[in-house]
């Protein structure tokens, strides 16, 4: 009796430890490597960048899916700075400006 063929699920994207818990529940046997080629711990939350086989391809029970994952969670440690606020035009000239030029101000 030959084993069954199963899709590999597309699991990039998300979480390793997710991704091992999907791809082993499938009956595939899942390999996780960092950018630089080494292991990646059970529970890693690195990010899914790339997978092999690709999704949708056909696997047997017991195959290796291997998955490229990211360092980190995907969410950035220091968050992006925030623009400073707009600036407001206001006429001076009525505050005794001695140009009498609009400036520029903080709000």
């Amino acid at each position: 009796m030959g084993k069954r063929p199963i899709e590999v699920p597309d699991l990039i994207g998300l979480t390793f430890a997710d991704a091992r818990l999907i791809g082993e529940s499938a009956g595939l046997v899942v390999v996780g490597h960092a950018p630089d080629g080494s292991a990646v711990d059970q529970d890693s939350e690195g990010i899914v960048v790339e997978q092999t086989p690709a999704a949708p391809a056909v696997a047997v029970r017991g195959d290796v899916l291997d998955l490229r994952v990211g360092r980190g969670d995907g969410r950035a440690k220091d968050p992006e700075p925030r623009r400073p606020p707009p600036l407001l035009s206001t006429d001076l000239a009525d505050l005794g400006d001695p140009d009498g030029d609009l400036e520029l101000v903080p709000a």
